[in-house]
């Protein structure tokens, strides 16, 4: 629980989160995360609102809630995705987003103008099964060069 604490500026308040942030395909989260974030309010869209409304939806929520900032940092980990679509997560879990909807949100998310990063992270290759894993992150990255 003290690793929460990181979540707060030294004198206690709380970051800027729930306006800095936007959080797509939250499941199986760990009690003190629900709680920051039931607490915080940042944006976040389930799976299922992304399967009902579609991917680009999701993304014109999160631009326009994020559109106030000089840049983004989109962080995408790989534990979002369909637990078997990536065997290489430290924690593959099912009802995540699928191959198609990552592809999409990768493609407008790179060629946004306020994006400055993409990082992609939960990357265990020993964990990895026939290097499916490794081979979703590198069309993911293709996708983010053009």
């Amino acid at each position: 629980r003290e690793g929460w604490s990181r979540f707060c500026w030294q004198d206690g308040s709380d970051l800027a989160m729930h306006t800095h942030h936007a959080y797509v395909g939250l499941r199986d989260l760990e009690q003190e995360e629900v709680a920051l974030i039931e607490r915080l309010q940042p944006l976040s869209i389930s799976v299922d609102e992304l399967r009902q409304n579609g991917v680009q939806a999701a993304f014109d929520t999160i631009a326009a809630r994020l559109d106030h900032l000089d840049a983004w940092f989109v962080s995408f980990d790989t534990d979002s995705i369909e637990g078997e679509l990536v065997p290489g997560t430290g924690l593959p879990v099912a009802d995540g987003l699928s191959r198609e909807q990552i592809l999409e949100f990768m493609k407008l998310f790179s060629q946004h103008p306020k994006t400055a990063l993409i990082e992609v992270t939960e990357f265990n290759p020993s964990l990895d099964v026939n290097r499916k894993t490794e081979t979703l992150i590198a069309d993911l990255i293709t996708r983010c060069e053009g």
